[in-house]
């Protein structure tokens, strides 16, 4: 029989626009407040330029998920992640314009720790 105690709700605290922290209604959605203008992967990806994108990219996909935060999940219980993916990873390793391929095989590792 399905408990309460069966659920673990995972929630994030946001910054409203008024600068005011609090809770959003939907406890899966976050906002991150960064300084630059640039919030998103097409928008960063056109401003670095496709010499400089790679190598940005890769780096962050090195490091900013490991194998050991998958490890760390697993030993205190958690057993289900939610990983949002990009429609073009879908056409790497040549997705479209201004995008930059790996993508697929960073999916791919998290898979693989994952299981």
């Amino acid at each position: 029989m399905f408990q309460a105690k069966d659920v673990t709700q995972l929630t994030a605290d946001f910054v409203s626009s008024s600068g005011e922290i609090g809770w959003d209604d939907n406890a899966a959605t976050f906002e991150i407040n960064i300084t630059s203008p640039y919030h998103g992967e097409y928008q960063l990806a056109n401003w670095l330029g496709p010499e400089m994108a790679p190598g940005v990219f890769k780096e962050h996909w090195e490091s900013f998920v490991t194998e050991s935060d998958f490890e760390y999940l697993s030993g205190i219980g958690i057993n289900m992640v939610r990983i949002p993916v990009g429609y073009w990873i879908a056409s790497d390793p040549n997705p479209p314009k201004p995008f930059v391929s790996g993508s697929l095989q960073v999916l791919d590792n998290a898979f693989d720790w994952a299981e």
